[in-house]
């Protein structure tokens, strides 16, 4: 089992474990609506057994090296998640993922996190450059995403989902070099 990532006194990155499966379960189920407007696998989580499922998975892809995924915790709390996905070795480029429990929102929890993974981004995955797409309605990602000092490269169609509709995104990029 990978060590756990402390970003400071309050958070820390876990990478995620079968054993999260109830409790990612929870959070999900319980940030439903908000999540399902943005991420469309929402709807493919409806049991504890499906987060399994999914779990299992990812720790397939992390040890293929093709994912790093962690759970974010706020003063012992689970609070979301953060991943590294679409990891690209040849060109030492990946993709951040987030979500973050509603009532987590607005405190610095994920611009903390992301700086974390960027770090870990760097160093242990040894990439360049992150990717962060954004729906275009998604202000908070993209605040997210250019608060972490990523810059808009490119609008990309259809790529991501708005409640369940194909929705024009914007990628963002960091280059990690000097972390």
């Amino acid at each position: 089992m990978q060590p756990k990532l402390v970003v400071d006194q309050h958070i820390h990155l876990q990478p995620v474990t079968e054993a999260d499966a109830p409790a990612l379960f929870q959070l999900v189920d319980q940030n439903r609506v908000n999540l399902d407007t943005w991420l469309p696998w929402v709807g493919d989580i409806e049991s504890v057994a499906d987060e399994l499922g999914f779990l299992k998975y990812a720790q397939q892809q992390m040890a293929n090296q093709e994912l790093w995924m962690a759970t974010i915790w706020d003063d012992h709390q689970l609070v979301g998640t953060i991943d590294v996905h679409n990891i690209d070795d040849l060109n030492r480029t990946g993709e951040v993922g987030y979500w973050l429990d509603e009532a987590f929102r607005g405190r610095g929890v994920m611009h903390r996190a992301l700086a974390a993974i960027e770090q870990y981004a760097a160093s242990e995955l040894e990439l360049d450059q992150l990717s962060i797409i954004a729906a275009h309605e998604n202000v908070a990602s993209q605040q997210v995403a250019l608060k972490a000092g990523y810059r808009a490269v490119e609008t990309v169609s259809g790529v991501t989902s708005v409640s369940h509709q194909p929705q024009d995104a914007t990628r963002y990029q960091k280059q990690l070099g000097g972390m």
